[in-house]
């Protein structure tokens, strides 16, 4: 059986874009108290997105959804471009690495503020495409992680 935790995606980008820019991460239409501005939302739009016809190696990819919230609209334009750059910096790249995570492609900065007088917050975000593997779990045991040969001879007895 495979399966993937997506809660792997929400803690590895939460620690990135808090460690980096200091902006605290939510999930997009998560129930709660929502942060004072500026902070960034993040939304998983296409969870799985096969790699091929039979889907046996695990291997798939995934659109997210990466939005903005800031109380000035240049503020808001020069944080979301700020984010979308760090994706593409090699120290971004090492940690998504370390999580089996490779980011495939940054789509364009896009307005997303709504037209309404009284806004809460301007908007302005970006999507990813992530591929990503799923792991093996045997039921029972639990995730494999590490599989250790024995290093002893081998005979034909």
């Amino acid at each position: 059986m495979t399966a993937y935790d997506y809660r792997i995606l929400y803690r590895t980008f939460s620690r990135l874009i808090q460690n980096r820019l200091g902006l605290t991460m939510v999930d997009l239409n998560a129930n709660g108290k929502v942060p004072v501005p500026p902070y960034v939302a993040i939304d998983i739009i296409s969870p799985k997105l096969p790699q091929s016809f039979l889907e046996e190696d695990g291997v798939f990819e995934a659109i997210l959804s990466f939005t903005v919230y800031d109380k000035s609209k240049l503020d808001c334009l020069i944080k979301a471009n700020e984010l979308r750059e760090m994706f593409g910096d090699q120290l971004t790249e090492d940690e998504l690495e370390k999580q089996d995570i490779v980011l495939v492609e940054r789509m364009e900065i896009q307005l997303r503020s709504v037209a309404e007088t009284n806004a809460y917050a301007y908007m302005a975000g970006f999507d990813c495409r992530l591929r990503l593997q799923e792991s093996y779990v045997d039921e029972g045991t639990g995730e494999i992680l590490d599989i250790e040969l024995n290093k002893g001879e081998i005979t034909n007895e």
